[in-house]
């Protein structure tokens, strides 16, 4: 990995090679286990440089029986990276350096992603339409002219266009797929429940759905007016009428969550677990964990962001954005919108 530190490098090939011996311990002897005739490679192979964070430390993703690559639960980016857009559609980035100016005329945000060498990546639309992926320490990349809403994923963005249309372009090799689905209005990047990109979808008519690139698409429920697409086949669902639910993927299961909601979104926390964040009318945000055991954790709240590795951005009623961890809060700056 071009200028990482040495451990990183270390830890990389370290879990590319563990995988590999679990899974085909006698590859080029007698018995062949997860292996890919077709493309002459094992799991690591297939994703052979795309990496993220877990734990502090890079491990690499590996590719499923389909051979798209699984992104670990709890996995993070390796330098940790807070976006705010400010009221004024300046966007900004605050890290280890300090604050840095990115752009301005910026609509939105998306939450964070992880692109394929381990850096923190969002998506931005700006007002003119124009959409870009900015990858922490690396710079822009362009996705789409003609753009309502762009999600950043696990090396990987989903691109709603204002006609409806739906398209997905993976960095790899920078290929766009054609149209995914129509007539949608808000979409949200995710994985499913072996960590393979995945996207929340909501459609015109309210029905909610689920494209996975490995396993294709779910329908799932209707009358659905937003989703926050988590790790592992969780999911936030808000209904046109103010109730909140989180949907599993594993069992199908449904939990509800609450009420008069305005908010919801799916992250992890850091050990990985699932945890979700409702966001009520009267602006109190309550969290959930494991078990659906939960806690108000702010109150005078317009915004808030997914959770990720226990890390929760907000943005209050007056404009000022905070960042909540298990050390408790820290302030960000004022005059914001988003917080990611």
């Amino acid at each position: 990995m071009q200028g990482a530190p040495a451990i990183d490098d270390l830890t990389e090939v370290a879990s590319h090679e563990i995988a590999e011996a679990v899974t085909d311990p006698d590859v080029d002897h007698s018995v062949i286990g997860w292996y890919d005739d077709a493309a002459d490679g094992e799991v690591a192979d297939l994703a052979n440089l795309q990496w993220v964070a877990l734990g502090g430390l890079a491990v690499q993703r590996i590719a499923d029986k389909h051979d798209f690559a699984m992104t670990p639960a709890g996995a993070t980016s390796l330098l940790p990276a807070t976006f705010v857009l400010k009221s004024d559609g300046r966007l900004y980035e605050h890290s280890a350096q300090g604050w840095t100016f990115l752009c301005g005329g910026v609509a939105s945000v998306s939450n964070q992603g992880i692109d394929n060498d381990g850096r923190a990546m969002v998506d931005v639309v700006l007002t003119s339409g124009l959409a870009y992926e900015y990858h922490n320490g690396f710079g822009w990349t362009f996705l789409q002219a003609g753009v309502k809403a762009a999600c950043a994923g696990q090396g990987t963005s989903y691109i709603l266009l204002r006609t409806g249309q739906l398209m997905e372009y993976r960095d790899g090799g920078g290929a766009r797929t054609g149209a995914l689905a129509q007539d949608v209005v808000a979409i949200d990047a995710g994985t499913d429940l072996y960590g393979v990109s995945s996207v929340d979808v909501v459609f015109r008519s309210g029905n909610f759905s689920i494209y996975s690139d490995s396993s294709g698409w779910r329908s799932l429920c209707g009358n659905v007016l937003a989703v926050s697409a988590g790790d592992r086949g969780v999911s936030g669902v808000l209904l046109r009428d103010g109730r909140a639910y989180e949907y599993k993927e594993a069992g199908g299961l449904w939990y509800f969550l609450g009420r008069d909601i305005t908010q919801i979104t799916a992250g992890f926390d850091s050990s990985g677990a699932a945890v979700l964040d409702t966001l009520s009318r009267a602006g109190t945000v309550r969290e959930y964990h494991t078990g659906l055991v939960s806690q108000v954790v702010a109150s005078h709240v317009k915004s808030i962001g997914a959770a990720r590795g226990g890390v929760l951005d907000i943005v209050s009623i007056n404009g000022s954005a905070y960042e909540h961890t298990a050390a408790g809060w820290r302030p960000l700056c004022a005059g914001s919108q988003i917080a990611a």
